[in-house]
């Protein structure tokens, strides 16, 4: 009787964990469209993201240019938007025309995008961002001279423990294109954590890029 007990846990155990598994699901941007509904764009990957159920899942971004102008919200969990090929450098440029990308989700990580003409807005909690450069050219050394549409590049208004930053060489590098914050924190944002980031400086940590108008990081409320 034990034995067959054991049998039986053991089985909906491993079943579990398929299901798990095989929720998990990558979704590639190719295309630089700003349709919504055009399969390989920015705003399809995120779409599909949204709606895929629970994670972990994959939006890799293969193109650079990637855009969708009215902006979008990442909505789901456990999902990871990142440029390929994958390391501390950005390789990938969104552009989203002044729009915002917003993540309400929480458990999300963001890494190796240049971000210009974008505020990346956080809402949910336990998001990383590491790796990203803000409003610089290809190679990091100089700025791009895009704004964003409110001034600030990263806008985290409440949510908890989102960390912006990573220890090493995998930073975000901010150039003060800007007419605001780099970074602003508001609302009931609480436990933020802001680390080992370049602010106006190139990737090198030497090459002089433009700086804020007002603040490099700015807490207007919350922690």
């Amino acid at each position: 009787m034990n034995r067959i007990l054991l049998s039986l846990v053991s089985y909906f155990v491993c079943l579990l964990f398929f299901v798990t598994q095989s929720n998990a699901a990558t979704f590639t941007v190719t295309s630089t469209t700003n349709d919504p509904s055009a399969v390989n764009g920015l705003g399809w990957a995120i779409t599909q993201a949204n709606g895929a159920g629970v994670g972990p899942h994959t939006i890799v971004l293969q193109v650079d240019g990637a855009t969708w102008g009215v902006g979008v919200t990442l909505t789901n969990s456990n999902v990871t938007l990142m440029a390929a090929p994958s390391g501390c450098d950005a390789t990938r440029v969104i552009n989203m025309g002044g729009a915002s990308l917003t993540v309400s989700g929480s458990n999300c990580v963001i890494s190796g995008i240049i971000f210009r003409g974008t505020c990346l807005l956080i809402t949910g909690s336990n998001n990383r961002v590491w790796g990203c450069w803000f409003n610089t050219d290809n190679t990091g050394l100089a700025s791009n001279g895009v704004g964003t549409n409110n001034g600030s590049m990263i806008y985290i208004n409440g949510g908890s423990n989102n960390t912006v930053g990573m220890t090493g060489q995998c930073r975000n590098v901010f150039s003060g294109a800007s007419t605001s914050d780099m970074i602003r924190i508001d609302g009931t944002a609480t436990g933020t954590i802001i680390s080992n980031n370049y602010m106006g400086v190139g990737k090198d940590g030497t090459t002089a890029l433009s700086a804020a108008s007002q603040n490099g990081v700015n807490f207007v409320s919350g922690s």
